[in-house]
């Protein structure tokens, strides 16, 4: 019985970070989670990351003697993670931009991004846990660090990519940045573990917990930006049919992450030894900052929806 209530336990540690980002994401866009666009990117997002598994095969064929640790570690994150894996979502939000009907609305694209992400993410996982030696470990660790850093890129691309639809101009290079800066951003959260299984060196934790605290407040800044331009352009067009979210309901959802982020610490040191640091950072840092940008939207659309009418 303790067994089945801990197995149960650690399933939803690596599936819950996801809902909830999703659920972040869903509440900031207005999406319906009964949206088939949204259904269908987080399926395609699955089935897209059987990919880049077969092309992380590759680096064990690269011979890696004549590497130093630092070098190797650049290069596995770079090349055989950051650029296959972004590439794949990337290829399959456009698609998904492109082809589904029900994406009538510009801020739908960074939900759908999301939601490929996702997937993605999760699809990943499951491959861990089967060809895995300690799943318990690897449920864990990755559903609380892969996971939101998926799902911080999805966001990142999301928001450049409705950014590039927007564009009247260069619009290639407003593509090519929505694929690019997720590709930087995933290395720069890959390098340092990397890294860390060879040598140590304190600046690599240093740099690790800078990019998990970086990179939520860039996609978070990147989305408000996007999803603003994205509502006027959707509200000038007539595609915004979907009454906005309440003010209340996203601050309920802010505070829902904010409460998640100790939950899920506590979760963590209850199930697998991890040192207090890295834990703290990984699990706490993802969930409260999106947690306090669902808290201060909430706010401030309850300050529109007060505000008289000129």
């Amino acid at each position: 019985m303790r067994q089945a209530m801990e197995q149960v336990a650690v399933f939803l540690a690596a599936v819950s970070p996801g809902l909830l980002m999703l659920a972040y994401g869903v509440a900031k866009t207005g999406i319906r989670w009964s949206n088939e666009a949204l259904r269908n990117a987080v399926l395609a997002g699955a089935v897209g990351a059987i990919v880049p598994a077969l092309v992380s095969e590759l680096e064990n064929l690269v011979p890696v003697a004549s590497s130093t640790p630092l070098a190797w570690a650049a290069a596995s994150a770079v090349l055989f993670a950051a650029i296959p894996e972004q590439a794949v979502k990337f290829l399959i939000l456009v698609s998904a931009i492109r082809r589904d009907v029900n994406v009538r609305r510009f801020q739908d694209i960074v939900a759908l991004a999301l939601g490929v992400s996702i997937g993605f993410a999760t699809f990943e996982n499951l491959l861990y846990l089967v060809f895995g030696s300690d799943w318990r470990a690897v449920a864990i660790g990755r559903g609380l660090l892969s996971v939101p850093s998926h799902g911080i890129d999805g966001l990142i691309m999301g928001a450049l990519l409705t950014s590039a639809r927007l564009c009247t101009h260069r619009r290639r290079l407003a593509y090519f940045t929505a694929f690019v800066v997720p590709v930087i951003a995933h290395a720069a959260f890959d390098f340092p573990p990397i890294a860390l299984r060879d040598v140590f060196h304190p600046w690599l934790v240093v740099m690790w917990v800078a990019v998990l605290l970086l990179s939520p407040v860039l996609a978070i800044w990147l989305c408000n930006r996007a999803l603003a331009r994205a509502a006027e352009a959707d509200r000038m067009s007539g595609r915004d049919l979907v009454p906005p979210v309440m003010g209340q309901h996203l601050i309920l959802g802010g505070c829902v992450l904010l409460g998640a982020a100790p939950l899920l610490g506590v979760l963590l040191f209850r199930l697998i030894d991890v040192p207090i640091v890295w834990a703290g950072a990984a699990v706490g840092i993802f969930p409260v900052a999106l947690g306090i940008d669902l808290i201060w939207t909430g706010i401030r659309r309850r300050k529109l929806a007060s505000a008289p009418v000129p």
